[in-house]
């Protein structure tokens, strides 16, 4: 699902002339596996008399009135992508944080105050431009800042952290084994139409700990729930591409 989304927006990226003609100004791998079960059933936070769908509920009615969270991890290569590094800090509906693609290709986001921003370094601008509209692109944004105007389909790429889109399964979930996230105790929610698993905290508040999808060599990890991320800060205005 995160590369998925990922695709869309270079595919954006790569035919949004208006970041070329201007910018606006503005104040195949598999993923590691988790520890095996430590138990075979699961018990605290009452999740052994509750149903998956319960589970699944309280973990993003806790992950929503946490607020803020961090999320990183890996997804990797495909016929269409290379391997992809993602490390984002979200707070309500602003973030930071960068993107990596094949170790080079590098991309930062930064939403805040409603308005969003990008930069890319050379090989990520050529690798979704082109050399020559790379080129362009450097040299008008000069290192600073890009603003996407909220119509611009690029503006969709900053739903990649949403935690809700990533705790959705294609179909119901499925309570399964107890294990360990780092230490914590958590259960594991599957999907019965895919192979996507959420692992859910059982101390403490329900939070979604790790997202796992193995076929698409996909592992996400949750934490720093509730916490402040100072780095999520509206850059100055001399630091936002003009036109």
């Amino acid at each position: 699902m995160t590369t998925t989304i990922l695709r869309a927006g270079l595919t954006a990226l790569a035919t949004a002339t208006v970041l070329l003609s201007g910018c606006t100004g503005s104040g195949n791998a598999a993923p590691p596996a988790a520890t095996p079960p430590a138990s075979p059933s699961p018990t605290g936070n009452g999740f052994a008399t509750m149903t998956a769908d319960e589970i699944m509920t309280k973990a993003l009615e806790a992950s929503a009135a946490a607020r803020s969270y961090h999320v990183k991890g890996t997804s990797a290569a495909d016929e269409e992508m290379g391997a992809v590094t993602m490390d984002i800090r979200v707070a309500g509906d602003d973030l930071a944080g960068r993107i990596t693609i094949d170790g080079t290709a590098e991309m930062e986001l930064l939403a805040v105050g409603g308005k969003q921003y990008f930069k890319g370094n050379e090989a990520f601008l050529v690798s979704a431009l082109g050399a020559e509209k790379a080129r362009t692109m450097m040299a008008r944004a000069g290192g600073k800042w890009v603003a996407v105007a909220g119509k611009d389909d690029l503006s969709g790429m900053f739903g990649i952290a949403d935690i809700k889109k990533e705790l959705s399964p294609k179909g119901l979930p499925i309570k399964g084994a107890v294990t360990q996230v780092e230490g914590t105790p958590a259960i594991i929610l599957s999907d019965n139409l895919s192979d996507l698993q959420i692992f859910v905290a059982m101390t403490g508040e329900p939070y979604p700990l790790q997202v796992l999808s193995p076929g698409a060599g996909e592992r996400f990890t949750y934490s720093e729930y509730g916490a402040t991320f100072p780095e999520i800060t509206a850059p100055a205005a001399d630091q936002v591409a003009n036109p």
